[in-house]
This record gives C-alpha cells, structure tokens and sequence, in this order.
C-alpha cells in the first residue's frame, strides 16, 4: 500500500474537477467542527484503494467530535495500520475508552503502539486541561457577565496558586496573568476598576507595582515610571530579584525623559501628576475617588 503522509500530495495527482479534491473539502470541514454535505456525497463515490485511509480518516474524526463511538470503532477498523493514518488510531482508541469511562486506560500502553506525532497529538486534544486554565476561563465569563467580585476572587486565586508555586515559571506566569486581566478589565471598559490591590496581595508590593509599570507602558510612561519607581522601593519580590532590579533601574530614567517629552509635545493638555496611577488605581491613593465602581470592595480596607 502506497503511504503518503500528506493527503494533499497525494491529491496535487489529480486534475481539480476531480471528485478525490472532495476529500480536501470534508477534510476541512470536519477538522473545524462543521460539516459539508456534497463533498461527503462525492467522497461516497471514491474507490481508489490509496484513498480509503483517508476517507475512513475523515469519518472518524467527523464520528469523534459528535460523540458517536460506534462510528468512531467502525472506521478505525477499516483503516490499513500501514498506511499513514493509521498511525492515528491509537488517538482514537484512546479517546473510546475515555467516552466510555475507562479513565485508568490513558490510551497508549506501551510507548511502541503509537509514534510520537500522534502521542503529541494525543496531548493536545484529549488530555484533561490544567485546573488553572479553567479557573481562568470561569474568570474571563464572570467578567464577561459583570460578575466582577466573582472575577476578582477567581484571578486573586490563580494568581496566589502561580505564586505559591516552588520550581518551575509560576511566578513570572502570575505576573503575566495579572498583566491580562489589567488588559481584560481595560478592554471591558472598567478603567476604574481597583485591581491593584488584589495584585499586590497576592503577588507582593514589589512585584505587583512591576506588572502595574509594564502594563501602563506605552499607554502613561508617566504611571510607568512611577509604579515601577514603587517597585524598586518596595524592595526585593520573587521576579524583582537583583538582577531584574538593575535592569529596571537602568531604563527607568529614559522611561522618565520619555514621559516629560510626551507631555511638552502635549501641548495644552494638563500634566499628569507623579502619582496618576493612583487615580487610575485608587487603592494605592489612600480612598476612593469619586464615581468610583465598587469593584473588588472587599480590598479597600
């Protein structure tokens, strides 16, 4: 049997009015979670024995993402285990056996059963998402609803969950977190919003005034400056080590120069006072400004 790797090869053989390009179309229907009822139709016609892999491919993978075990177990069975998909196959026994409950059964059972494109295929789309990244997602829909003491109380969690963290990149990745949810209470229209002190919380003065500093750059050098001047002060943090520390205070003063050039180029425009990310953020301001949304009340004290 002919093992082509790439089905698109194998159809770059055939003129375009040909009905094997069907195969292209259901390909990528399927693989998006759609369907294409014509090319299905045409598909149905192909006999060529090189093609058969493919369009049993196509069936399980249209049979696997609506549910249907049945259809799934009949096209792994007529799929050749030499030809290209089949190396697949284990992806699609593993998800079976996830469908019907067998979740001691991860799927491949010995390392040689599967090669490894589809083992990290395997980890990509069936394996269970991390706890966190749900969080996350339930966070993101609270937002999305006006939910925002629910918003609050799931990133102040994820956030202390990355931080606790003892090895690997936990920190930096709850330093990144809050920076998103900085951007996602700005996109969503909460400018007002007291985010601040639930990141200082969790991530520590020093820390939580750097994420506030590279989220205001290039949006208010002048709170830039300023929250990571706070940062500085406020001594060391699990990312404001030494060496980030230096780093910091080697480009703060041209983040300064860059600032006053911006405000003299804003002519007639009022300057912002040194402390503005307290207005911004008034959990830093010592009270609530006026008009102030009640968001994440409970932080300020």
């Amino acid at each position: 049997m002919e093992k082509n790797s790439d089905l698109y090869a194998i159809l770059r053989r055939y003129p375009p009015n040909s009905p094997a390009w069907s195969l292209a179309d259901a390909f990528d229907a399927v693989t998006n979670g759609m369907d294409n009822p014509e090319s299905f139709t045409c598909m149905e016609e192909l006999t060529e024995s090189r093609l058969q892999p493919w369009k049993r491919l196509i069936y399980g993978i249209r049979s696997l993402y609506s549910g249907d075990i049945p259809g799934c177990q009949s096209a792994l069975e007529t799929i050749a285990d030499d030809s290209a998909p089949g190396a697949l196959k284990p992806l699609f026994r593993a998800w079976i056996a996830r469908q019907e409950g067998d979740r001691r059964e991860p799927g491949f059972n010995e390392p040689s059963e599967a090669g490894n494109a589809a083992i990290s295929l395997y980890r990509r789309i069936l394996v269970e998402p991390h706890p966190l990244s749900l969080l996350a997602e339930q966070a993101e829909e609270a937002l999305t609803h006006g939910l925002t003491e629910q918003f609050a109380f799931l990133a102040g969690k994820i956030m202390k969950s990355l931080m606790d963290q003892k090895q690997g990149d936990g920190p930096l990745l709850a330093l990144r977190y809050a920076r998103y949810c900085l951007d996602l209470l700005d996109k969503a229209g909460y400018e007002d919003a007291d985010f601040l002190s639930l990141t200082l919380k969790n991530l520590g003065e020093a820390d939580g005034f750097c994420v506030l500093g590279f989220a205001r750059m290039g949006k208010d050098d002048n709170a830039a400056a300023s929250a990571l001047g706070k940062a500085l002060r406020a001594g060391g943090g699990r990312f404001l080590n030494p060496a980030m520390a230096s780093l910091i205070a080697g480009f703060l003063p041209v983040l300064k120069d860059q600032s006053r050039r911006g405000r003299r180029i804003s002519a007639g425009q009022p300057c912002q006072p040194a402390n503005s990310y307290g207005t911004k953020y008034p959990a830093f301001s010592g009270r609530k400004s006026d008009g102030q949304l009640e968001l994440f009340e409970e932080f300020y004290g």
